[in-house]
């Protein structure tokens, strides 16, 4: 059932080493083209990062040069000292999905379209493209953290304004720890910082110091 996917999900950013099968992907691909978007205007293209070696070289860049953080900020584009940087796992993901803003022409007429609708319906798009992977024995992890607009990468030569990212891909829990940030990253022997491990939703909240920040239900619901 549905819930018992969300329930049971959880943010992977360090992968197994296996391939994902290319029905799998197929299938994914699938259920994030049949998401709705408002009007049907779908104001969104998708970039899919796979295995081939110019995908693994941007996912590489991504991770060790555009989308760390620091002090809870995403990459400033300083180089802070080493022991503050905290990486994101999800843009090494062995399938990585990237919604970008999409020129709307050529339409039958003429709709209002919000400025953000890209984003809300990209939004919408990836929700549908990481439940297909989770039911499918996948796991999976957004981003938002990298610089939103790219020029001259294998995306396209011209300016490419990414919204959201989605990481998807094989990967295994993380055996209990103290402290979550415990995933160490090195560079050719290099201590470059940490990244989030594996934590499935039984990992006790105390030690979690994002998911403490969860409210109460009864904050987020209001029936009337």
């Amino acid at each position: 059932m549905l819930l018992d996917l969300v329930k049971s999900r959880y943010s992977a950013r360090v992968w197994d080493h296996k391939t994902i099968e290319n029905d799998k992907v197929d299938y994914i691909l699938e259920c994030a083209l049949s998401a709705p978007s408002k009007q049907s205007i779908y104001p969104w293209k998708l970039f899919v990062l796979g295995n081939s070696k110019q995908a693994r070289k941007f996912k590489d860049w991504l991770f060790w040069h555009d989308t760390w953080c620091v002090a809870g900020g995403c990459n400033s584009n300083t180089v802070p000292s080493n022991k503050n940087m905290r990486f994101n796992g999800q843009y090494r993901a062995p399938l990585l999905l990237l919604w970008a803003r999409r020129e709307i022409k050529n339409l039958v007429h003429t709709p209002v379209i919000d400025e953000h609708q890209h984003l809300y319906d990209a939004t919408v798009s990836a929700s549908f493209a990481m439940l297909a992977a989770e039911e499918q024995g996948l796991r999976t992890c957004f981003g938002n953290c990298h610089s939103h607009e790219y020029t001259n990468t294998i995306l396209d030569n011209e300016p490419v304004e990414v919204s959201l990212a989605l990481g998807i891909g094989y990967a295994t829990e993380a055996k209990p720890k103290d402290n979550m940030l415990k995933e160490v990253k090195t560079k050719k022997g290099v201590f470059k910082g940490y990244d989030t491990n594996n934590l499935s939703q039984s990992y006790p909240i105390d030690k979690h110091n994002v998911r403490q920040n969860k409210p109460a239900s009864n904050n987020l619901i209001k029936l009337i």
